[in-house]
């Protein structure tokens, strides 16, 4: 197994555990929505029918710019920082896509949370792996 391949286990399984705490969902959801905010009021008035295609337009194409960036990179600095950026803006892609329609808060609280960055690694794993067979 690659030693770059060990890297992005390394970084997937430590997202994987970070995402049950409260402190860092807090941290992440609120620079993200911060973001959303931001660029919705700037393209679409602040309308919050809006918040959704924001959400689309800047993570989903955030997220893709990232694993691209990823699968192209030579950099070992850049196949570390990549992934963390693809999985910060795919986790955030996801989490408002399992929560934005909803009005109450989620119970469990980490479990949505806990399902997006699963799903967020596996997508970045799947990508590693095709990335290094094709090498």
């Amino acid at each position: 197994m690659k030693k770059e391949f060990k890297y992005i286990i390394i970084i997937s399984l430590l997202f994987i555990a970070t995402s049950i705490g409260a402190i860092n969902q807090i941290l992440l959801l609120t620079f993200n929505g911060s973001i959303l905010h931001d660029i919705n009021g700037i393209f679409f008035s602040g309308a919050y029918t809006k918040v959704y295609i924001t959400n689309w337009i800047i993570n989903a194409g955030l997220s893709v710019i990232f694993i691209l960036a990823y699968y192209y990179s030579k950099n070992k600095i850049a196949q570390i920082i990549y992934p963390i950026f693809f999985l910060i803006f795919c986790f955030c892609l996801i989490c408002f896509m399992l929560v934005l329609d909803k009005v109450e808060d989620p119970n469990p609280y980490y479990l949505y949370a806990l399902i997006s960055s699963v799903i967020s690694a596996l997508i970045l794993n799947a990508f590693a792996i095709i990335k290094f067979r094709n090498k």
